[in-house]
């Protein structure tokens, strides 16, 4: 977090897959035998904001 200019408030920012890219997280080759393939795909872009105000010293 971070004091912005030197006030009781914190900013933090967080962001995953920024770039929105499609990606499989788990794949599964045997099932490439049985005549389907099996994959689990990674989150979606997320991103996040958040402005804290300190109360007290």
């Amino acid at each position: 977090m971070a004091r912005l200019a030197g006030r009781p408030f914190d900013l933090s920012v967080y962001a995953t897959n920024l770039f929105d890219k499609a990606y499989a997280a788990i794949g599964s080759v045997s099932a490439a035998a049985l005549g389907f393939d099996a994959a689990i795909y990674g989150a979606l872009r997320q991103y996040a904001v958040s402005l804290r105000y300190r109360f007290g010293p």
